[in-house]
């Protein structure tokens, strides 16, 4: 899988690792054996950005956050 990598689209970011969250969630619920399973990757974000600390944290304020600085890249990227 690969994220869109447009910079300036983090809401896009968020709403594909939402998609990818629920299938994960759907697979385990559905598996009578309970798999591991490894996220990884940059997600084409900064580790300090609300997507990364999404993941790390299981929640997620948008207050205040305009849709394109939800990835937090830098603008040289």
């Amino acid at each position: 899988l690969n994220f869109l990598i447009r910079k300036f689209r983090g809401d896009w970011k968020l709403k594909q690792i939402m998609e990818i969250l629920a299938e994960i969630y759907e697979i385990l619920r559905n598996s009578r054996k309970k798999p591991a399973v490894v996220l990884c990757g940059d997600l084409n974000s900064q580790p300090h950005s609300s997507l990364v600390q999404f993941l790390l944290n299981k929640k997620f304020d948008l207050s205040g956050i305009r849709a394109r600085d939800i990835a937090q890249v830098n603008s040289s990227s």
